[in-house]
């Protein structure tokens, strides 16, 4: 089956913030991770959620059943937060965007043709 074009996108959003996150957390580990040992973790951890990233980012592309799975739980789990965060408080333009993305890219997910393409 064709991947979505919609797919195409997300995929490469994943992936490029993915590499992203890898180089940031290369450079924290190898420079500032010096000046202090939570700098240290902190890149760590960006190092190995980014590397998560990728293999995710990476399956959306290839079409992976587990990929989508992936995808939806996240994806839920960030419209929550941003839920909760509004509840609480936290109307900045920044949470309301976070919130449409996150409904927008769950909906989109569970297209019947998008869904359709992972299974």
């Amino acid at each position: 089956m064709q991947r979505p074009a919609g797919v195409t996108i997300l995929a490469a959003l994943v992936i490029i913030e993915a590499v992203l996150g890898i180089v940031g957390g290369l450079i924290t580990i190898l420079t500032l991770g010096f000046f202090t040992g939570i700098l240290i973790i902190a890149g760590v951890f960006l190092l190995l959620l980014s590397l998560v990233q990728l293999v995710v980012g990476i399956g959306l592309w290839r079409l992976r059943r587990w990929a989508w799975t992936v995808g939806v739980v996240v994806t839920g789990l960030s419209l929550l937060s941003d839920v909760v965060g509004l509840a609480g408080g936290a109307t900045t333009f920044p949470a309301v965007v976070s919130l449409i993305l996150n409904a927008v890219i769950l909906w989109y997910l569970f297209r019947q043709d998008v869904k359709a393409a992972f299974h």
